[in-house]
């Protein structure tokens, strides 16, 4: 081999194995997206008005042209100095500024590592990379890159290489299930119609005449009023919020199409996604909870989903930590207990009965009761326009009259329930019932409250906070208050009265 030969081979390996710690090219577009439409537009614009006069273009518009490629200049080694490196053990990102940051991830440490993979990544072979660890850092990913696909998914066999796969069961969605379960039973669709109805009525309402009279008692200089067509303006956001549902439903159906979860020694491995693609990888022992959710339509049809708090994973924006996606709930609870053998459910140890449903719906009621209020209001200044107001009044009170049935359901099925280690939560939040499995470990503290109404009945709320990014709240409302406390004092929760005490609030942090 010539010298030239080999010189030739040498910055040929060189090239190679800088570029493969670099993030895919399509990073330097990225970077440039954040400045560079400022001058986008002018130049075309000037560009277009010269008739393509490429000379003139350049000699009247060098200042900007000179902006625009200082901004890649910029773009370009801004993606030379943001690079990673791999170890055996590690992963160590160079990120921020011109790479200043360094970040240092265990394998170890990984709580979630998602690679995302939308259209437009697919036909460039790249996709996003994101590493989080149980930081608590719930603003942004402790390590965020662009690589080609095969890169991304070789740091991902890195990961999990040494977690076996159990064999004999995958979860795995039935489609047509998930489309017609998600079409029945999301609460979109419902909010989504009355939505739309009550600005179709609001259509009807703002006619000339009607928009002639508001004017003039606000000021009774105005005369002979034209319509100003606001009325359309109602049917124009009814036509797109109904697009915007629209599209919302098919993103996140598509999102958790083809889903599939297997479980491994170590991690739990999600696919999902049509068009959009995306592998999750779990750390199990950072899982923090599991939750079976329901609506009201859910829970009479025996419907779940399931979610998983884990650091990372539903994180991103219109990302739903799903373990196990809209199914029965006999298969949601079957498949959860293969996937996640740790997590067992309870049986409740202290609940509410229907002495609760007063103090549960309470609040729904007197919400509904001001809007019809309201609604008797607007007749006595409007009366020519009795009957669509009624409808409209009547459409704002429903949400809160529906609330109040939901909530006299969760005043009979709300308990708590521990059974060694294990902790299954049942309570509803808004129009969602929750029934969530927790770890003792994973419990960073507990609170009990008693306001005055339910110290009278002997009641309390306990307030479960569990480790994680989010540090969600479950909330374990009406239960008998020294029944409560008994149990939480059997299972190594102490809880003692903080301050003097007259204090109503007691809590203890583990």
């Amino acid at each position: 081999m010539s010298g030239t030969e080999g010189t030739a081979k040498n910055l040929r390996k060189m090239a190679k194995t800088f570029l493969s710690f670099r993030q895919h090219p399509v990073k330097i577009v990225k970077y440039t997206t954040k400045y560079l439409w400022l001058l986008l537009f002018s130049l075309g614009k000037y560009l277009i008005a010269m008739e393509f006069d490429i000379a003139g273009w350049l000699h009247a518009n060098w200042f900007d042209i000179m902006i625009v490629v200082a901004i890649f200049i910029f773009a370009f080694v801004r993606w030379v100095t943001v690079y990673f490196e791999l170890a055996e053990d590690r992963i160590i990102g160079h990120t921020g500024f011109l790479g200043m940051a360094r970040t240092v991830v265990y394998f170890e440490e990984i709580a979630s590592f998602s690679v995302c993979q939308g259209p437009v990544a697919y036909v460039l072979h790249s996709c996003q990379v994101y590493i989080d660890t149980d930081a608590k850092c719930f603003q942004s990913t402790d390590i965020r890159i662009d690589l080609t696909k095969s890169r991304a998914m070789e740091i991902y066999q890195l990961i999990c290489k040494k977690s076996q796969a159990q064999p004999g069961f995958v979860f795995r969605t039935r489609k047509r299930q998930l489309f017609v379960f998600s079409l029945l039973f999301t609460s979109a669709v419902s909010g989504a119609i009355v939505l739309l109805t009550i600005l179709y009525q609001a259509y009807l309402i703002t006619d000339a005449e009607f928009e002639k009279r508001l004017l003039n008692e606000v000021n009774n200089h105005i005369q002979n009023i034209e319509n100003s067509g606001i009325g359309i303006y109602f049917l124009a956001a009814g036509a797109l919020i109904g697009l915007v549902w629209i599209m919302s439903f098919t993103s996140n159906l598509l999102r958790h199409w083809a889903f599939t979860c297997r479980p491994g020694e170590d991690f739990l491995r999600i696919r999902s996604g049509k068009g959009s693609r995306r592998h999750h990888l779990l750390r199990r022992n950072y899982i923090n909870y599991l939750d079976f959710t329901q609506s009201y339509f859910m829970r009479m049809f025996n419907i779940c989903s399931v979610e998983v708090g884990c650091s990372g994973y539903g994180k991103r924006r219109k990302e739903i930590s799903a373990l196990i996606p809209i199914t029965t709930s006999k298969d949601a609870v079957a498949s959860a207990r293969l996937l996640t053998p740790e997590y067992k459910m309870c049986n409740p140890q202290v609940k509410t009965n229907s002495a609760n449903i007063v103090g549960y719906v309470i609040f729904p009621l007197i919400a509904a009761a001001a809007a019809l209020a309201a609604g008797v209001a607007a007749q006595y200044y409007f009366p020519e326009r009795r009957n669509q107001i009624i409808f409209i009044e009547i459409m704002l009170a429903l949400p809160f009259f529906w609330m109040a049935v939901v909530k006299a359901v969760a005043a009979l099925n709300t308990s708590m329930g521990f059974k060694g280690s294990d902790l299954t939560l049942s309570y509803c939040k808004w129009y969602t019932f929750h029934k969530v499995l927790l770890k003792k470990e994973k419990i960073t503290k507990v609170t009990v409250r008693q306001d005055p109404f339910s110290k009278i009945a002997g009641n309390g709320t306990v307030f479960f906070y569990t480790t994680g990014e989010k540090s969600p709240r479950h909330k374990v409302a009406g239960v008998n208050y020294k029944r409560a406390l008994e149990i939480l004092k059997n299972n190594g929760f102490e809880v003692t009265p903080k301050g003097s005490p007259k204090d109503i609030q007691q809590g203890v942090e583990i």
